[in-house]
């Protein structure tokens, strides 16, 4: 394994737009998560656990901007991760969550998270919102 790390900059969620889970993140619920240190791993699962060292393959820094949070990434520079790179995109895994729910003009129900604490940030080949896949000009 190479001792050169990934260094990835982009946004892990955008506030005030619905994703496809059919959430809102409400611009500030993660003011708190900001301007800390996250892990990274690969994927998130109904078990997911965020702290097995087996499974980190990085950290993020985490900076609260006015339309989204924005993600500074190092990840070791393993072939699993590289190969991941090629089409994923980001997620979180979140606690504390606090939230309220409405229904908009097509009587979808949409979670609305007002509070949140950012734990872990995931690549997933599957991102809630489109818009956050990893491009090649992010790398």
């Amino acid at each position: 394994m190479s001792e050169e790390k990934i260094f990835i900059e982009t946004p892990c969620l955008y506030y005030d737009k619905i994703n496809m889970n059919n959430r809102c993140y409400v611009k500030g619920a993660f003011e708190e998560s900001c301007n800390k240190k996250v892990p990274v791993t690969l994927e998130f699962d109904d078990n997911y656990i965020y702290d097995d060292p087996d499974k980190v393959i990085g950290h993020a820094e985490l900076e609260n901007r006015d339309d989204y949070v924005y993600s500074y990434l190092t990840l070791n520079n393993t072939e699993e991760v590289r190969r991941y790179l090629k089409d994923c995109g980001i997620g979180i895994y979140a606690n504390k969550v606090q939230f309220n729910e409405r229904k908009d003009d097509s009587k979808r129900i949409i979670t609305e998270i007002t509070k949140a604490n950012i734990q872990a940030i995931g690549l997933t080949l599957t991102p809630s919102d489109p818009d956050l896949r990893i491009k090649e000009d992010n790398k």
